[in-house]
């Protein structure tokens, strides 16, 4: 990997980890716990579009694990990893279809994002009335999706890297 590769990949982890932390100041909303919009996925997005596939996978994967080794515990471990790949992997197929734009798939992955949660949620507590709140999740995460997808949107159009994918 070349330095300015392994430069711009340690910056967009540590802005995700920063962000995460800018969000986690900000007021809850507590119809369902631990709903947020996503900031910290920012970074991931930028590098679904202008990067490779590997390196949204790294970004997410290394924020979400040095958060749960500094900030938080293995359960939030479980969480973030579980609603993290299945995000990003709902994101990078959509991608591939080429037909949905740089919102649609923030909101694809917004969705996927809290449909993995609640799915091992469901898994790990045993409590199948936990999808109750899937409705909810789906406003949420679209609505997240569209914030988070306006932001990248800008991103990916005016910012140039310093090197060729």
């Amino acid at each position: 990997m070349k330095t300015k590769r392994i430069t711009l990949l340690a910056m967009l982890i540590a802005l995700s980890m920063v962000l995460s932390y800018l969000e986690s100041l900000l007021p809850q909303v507590y119809i369902v716990p631990g709903i947020k919009i996503g900031l910290a996925n920012i970074p991931v997005m930028f590098a679904i579009f202008k990067l490779k596939p590997s390196d949204a996978l790294l970004i997410s994967g290394i924020r979400i694990f040095l958060l749960a080794i500094l900030f938080r515990n293995f359960l939030s471990f479980i969480f973030s990893i579980t609603g993290g790949l299945m995000s990003i992997a709902f994101m990078l197929l959509f991608k591939k279809m080429k037909t949905f734009s740089i919102m649609g798939i923030s909101v694809i992955g917004g969705v996927a994002h809290n449909l993995g949660q609640i799915l091992i949620a469901v898994f790990v507590v045993n409590t199948p009335g936990l999808l109750f709140y899937l409705p909810i999740l789906i406003i949420a995460g679209t609505l997240a999706g569209i914030v988070i997808g306006l932001i990248c949107n800008l991103l990916v159009e005016h910012i140039q890297l310093p090197f060729q994918e």
